[in-house]
């Protein structure tokens, strides 16, 4: 039960790791992002061994650290910004700042 709740988390933000589509392409994105893709895609490596471990508390600061690069850096991930831009809108937010 835990691991389907925990790939549920994944798949939110599992978007982020999809490969890029041609229009995507051509959105330009910062060379700099390569080392946040980098470092998240470690971390999701490690959540799963640490899920193998049992170890939950591991698990949750590695979580905790993939959300606070992906809040951080919203310029390298412009798939997902776009998205939550198009929920805000429709909730009646205002837009994020670029």
């Amino acid at each position: 039960m835990k691991k389907l709740l925990i790939l549920a988390g994944f798949m939110s933000v599992g978007s982020v790791f999809a490969a890029p589509s041609a229009p995507m392409m051509a959105e330009s994105v910062p060379a700099s992002c390569k080392q946040y893709h980098q470092q998240m895609k470690q971390n999701h490596q490690a959540i799963d061994a640490a899920y193998d471990k049992k170890d939950a508390c591991t698990m949750g600061k590695l979580m905790m650290q993939n959300r606070q690069i992906f809040e951080s850096h919203l310029e390298c991930f412009p798939k997902r910004r776009q998205m939550m831009q198009q929920q805000q809108g429709a909730q009646g937010m205002a837009p994020m700042p670029k």
